[in-house]
């Protein structure tokens, strides 16, 4: 395994600062951990998300080949397939029950000291 903990594998995904800026917009790093601590509370739930990634990239592969731009065409097709074996993984996967749980209480337990650095 990449990384030995949620912990380590949480810190390494927040490590790039507080917020992520996409198209103007804050994205932070509370939001996106709390959106994974949802996707692990049922496997359903993760098996949606891939499912709506893979349409969406199936769109863009459909817009791109009209555009007549086939090497981002086939760069989404292959993210494509890289989805879609993800999810044939998480139908398989099986979730420690206490996995939801562990995200919730490490995005507390940081909220909280980020609060006091800032103080």
């Amino acid at each position: 395994a990449r990384y030995s903990s949620v912990a380590e594998a949480l810190m390494a995904c927040t490590s790039v600062g507080t917020s992520i800026q996409t198209n103007k917009s804050n994205i932070y790093w509370t939001v996106l951990a709390q959106d994974v601590a949802y996707l692990v509370s049922a496997s359903r739930h993760m098996s949606h998300a891939f499912l709506e990634a893979i349409d969406i990239l199936k769109a863009a592969v459909r817009e791109f080949k009209n555009e007549g731009e086939a090497e981002d065409a086939n760069r989404m097709r292959r993210t494509k397939k890289k989805l879609e074996y993800y999810l044939s993984w998480s139908r398989e996967a099986s979730i420690p029950d206490n996995l939801e749980s562990e995200i919730r209480e490490w995005i507390e337990e940081w909220s909280g000291l980020i609060d006091n650095e800032s103080d």
